[in-house]
């Protein structure tokens, strides 16, 4: 092949590199170039002075913990990955225990179009989590607070003094041979159950659960639209598990309904479901349903066994 024929082959080549219709997606499916530094900010915008306890994570980072003054914002930027799977989760807490859970970037062609494909803003407000939509000029709605237990910031200070000399305790005592590694996804894990059965509050749900190693929680009856919940600490999620047995009498039908199911364990894709954080399950006539954070819709998990 001549010299000119190799310019024109190389001057195509970089035409078609450049072209628009390759660079910029113009349907979901395709993605946005990899070279581009995106931002995502995450704003408290709560009214009464309150302030908002952010945590957010990637599958590979920590972003650590932020406690935001009103009308302050946390930060960041980053590239996708070359495989176009770069995910972010937060979870975001307001001082009166309201709590939501929520994806804040993600591979989603709609999601760049708010984001005027750079700047992804979340903002916290009274009634539930807003994303700024550049595209149409507005604050969209994208999730409710869901209502939870919280640790005030007195309360902290009150057993500060114990922690301290737990911490130097642990430090004389133990050497850094003995110490067990941090595994993947250690961290603090919260599971819910919330009873969505019809029927109203003469509906009661069963809840009884056990963890893997032999800890027993109880029996809890359960109101139609209320929820049980679980909070644990996990240093290595490896083989940890919970287990709940259901049951519910169909009043309409004078029937019975139940089955013992597993509703924490330490998959990768299981603890994806639920952003590495929170595992909502709906209990509901036809079945028990994860709410997938990760695809952000309500996933049929378990049908009744009974």
């Amino acid at each position: 092949m001549s010299r000119f024929s190799n310019i024109h082959v190389l001057v195509l080549a970089f035409a078609i590199a450049m072209s628009p219709s390759l660079c910029f997606p113009s349907t979901k499916g395709e993605v946005f170039p990899v070279f581009t530094k995106w931002h995502v900010y995450v704003v408290n915008g709560l009214g009464n002075q309150e302030s908002l306890f952010v945590h957010c994570k990637s599958k590979d980072n920590d972003l650590g913990i932020q406690n935001l003054s009103p009308g302050t914002n946390t930060t960041w930027g980053f590239r996708t990955n070359f495989l176009h799977s770069t995910l972010f989760w937060c979870y975001l807490r307001k001082s009166s225990a309201q709590h939501a859970a929520l994806k804040v970037f993600w591979q989603d062609i709609y999601l760049f179009e708010k984001c005027n494909w750079k700047n992804c803003i979340w903002i916290a407000k009274d009634d539930g989590i807003y994303i700024k939509d550049f595209a149409n000029v507005r604050d969209e709605f994208s999730k409710k607070w869901e209502e939870g237990w919280i640790k005030t910031q007195d309360s902290y200070r009150s057993f500060l003094p114990i922690f301290l000399l737990l911490a130097i305790s642990t430090l004389v005592l133990s050497s850094p041979s003995s110490a067990a590694p941090l595994g993947p996804h250690s961290g603090d894990y919260l599971v819910q159950i919330r009873n969505d059965l019809s029927g109203g509050g003469a509906t009661i749900l069963e809840v009884h659960c056990k963890s893997k190693g032999g800890g027993d929680l109880g029996s809890h009856w359960i109101s139609s639209g209320e929820r049980f919940t679980v909070r644990f600490h996990n240093d290595r999620c490896v083989s940890t598990e919970y287990w709940c047995k259901l049951s519910w009498d169909e009043h309409s039908k004078s029937k019975s309904h139940g089955g013992n199911y597993r509703f924490f364990n330490c998959d990768e894709s299981f603890l994806q479901s639920c952003g590495f954080q929170e595992c909502t399950w709906k209990v509901q006539d036809d079945g028990i349903y994860l709410h997938d954070l990760h695809g952000l819709q309500d996933v049929k998990y378990y049908n009744w066994q009974t």
